[in-house]
């Protein structure tokens, strides 16, 4: 890791840390984590990107987000892994935007009525805090938060009995 010999001392002294103890050192982060050291990379610059239609979006990462529009009955089940995100398209006001999660970021998670932090449902969720750092999140036209990418669409643009028209979102890693 490239990792200088005065931060591996002052890691050493601090193993016993809180969560969220972290140091950065050449293109990599050390963080304490729930009584774990986890080193990664340090995740590369994702700029918000605005999504105006369907389409293969590739991120500066290396990931791609597919977004394709199919009819109800074009589909042979609603049951999708959490790579996939099925939403009513009539409930999702375009231009769609993909960003990091941001401090203070609600949504209402599906299966629920009231909102949560973003934060808080990603916690819950145990994700470590250096993949918490790289969580993105889908945004329609109003701000709302729509999908936590790869985690949970919004409760409110899931589909419906009433859904004629569903927005398909696909995220591949790596």
């Amino acid at each position: 890791y490239n990792c200088p010999s005065n931060v591996i001392t002052e890691i050493g002294g601090r193993l016993g840390s809180r969560t969220g103890t972290g140091w950065t050192f050449a293109n990599h982060t050390a963080v304490i984590d729930r009584g774990k050291l986890i080193v990664s990379a340090l995740p590369a610059p994702q700029r918000p990107l605005k999504l105006h239609i369907c389409g293969r979006y590739t991120l500066a990462n290396g990931e791609t987000l597919v977004i394709e529009t199919a009819a109800r009955h074009e589909l042979s089940s609603l049951r999708q892994p959490p790579s996939v995100a099925l939403l009513d398209a009539e409930r999702v006001k375009m231009p769609l935007l993909l960003r990091k999660v941001e401090e203070g970021d609600r949504f209402t998670p599906f299966g629920m009525k009231g909102t949560k932090l973003v934060s808080d449902f990603l916690t819950d969720m145990k994700m470590p805090l250096h993949l918490k750092q790289r969580q993105l999140c889908l945004l329609d036209a109003t701000q709302r938060i729509v999908w936590v990418v790869g985690q949970r669409i919004s409760d409110n643009c899931r589909v419906s009995a009433g859904t004629k028209q569903i927005l398909k979102m696909t995220f591949v890693t790596g």
